[in-house]
């Protein structure tokens, strides 16, 4: 049985049709295409480095001195670190404190903490380790403190941030206190996004103790 024949409306109602469905087919494909490889991680930003603060979604973690933003981060054919930043025009409707929780939770895969001490020097400081780099961005976790804290058997804590992969943290008037206060002064990172910083963590909040200078041109 043959089909009823199609006036001239209804045939262009079906290419409008057709040409919407592949169009929506393309955009996706499209955005596909866009969407950057790699995990969702926090990065850690200093005003003092790294101002412009504009245009990336971020969260305060000192408030105007040290922010997270995000960025989707993958190991490139080189071996390199492949960085794609995000920007206000990717949020795509969600909001900074789900953009946190996720790269929180892909940063602490595989993030282990080793424990350093001897008898001669019994108070104990602790380095965060993480294969895939950023360790240092670990202050964001929301449980960091009662964390370490725990290691340590410490309600203060000093946290050296020499570069955006290396941490180190000791009770506030630990044995280890200075080293890691020289540790930041003397790092050789370039600081961008990051300064070299150290940390006061209290449980209610961090605090900026000290940041390394950042260098001049002329310097």
């Amino acid at each position: 049985m043959s089909e009823q024949s199609l006036s001239e409306d209804e045939i262009r109602q079906r290419v409008r049709e057709a040409m919407r469905r592949s169009q929506l087919q393309k955009a996706q494909e499209k955005k596909a295409e866009q969407r950057p490889e790699g995990a969702l991680l926090p990065i850690l930003r200093s005003t003092s480095s790294s101002p412009d603060l504009e245009h990336f979604p971020n969260v305060p973690i000192v408030p105007g001195t040290l922010f997270a933003s995000f960025a989707h981060v993958s190991m490139t054919s080189e071996g390199t670190i492949g960085m794609h930043h995000v920007v206000e025009e990717q949020l795509g409707g969600r909001g900074v404190d789900e953009l946190m929780a996720e790269a929180t939770a892909n940063l602490m895969v595989g993030l282990t903490a080793q424990i350093r001490g001897s008898d001669e020097t019994p108070d104990r400081m602790v380095s965060l380790e993480r294969e895939g780099y950023f360790a240092g961005s670990a202050v964001v976790a929301p449980d960091f403190h009662e964390w370490i804290s725990g290691i340590l058997e410490e309600d203060q804590l000093l946290i050296a941030l020499p570069c955006p992969d290396q941490i180190y943290i000791t009770g506030a008037s630990s044995y280890w206190s200075d080293q890691l206060a020289q540790m930041v002064l003397d790092s050789d990172y370039e600081p961008n996004p990051l300064t070299p910083t150290l940390l006061l963590s209290e449980g209610s909040g961090l605090e900026l103790v000290v940041e390394q200078p950042v260098r001049t041109e002329n310097a």
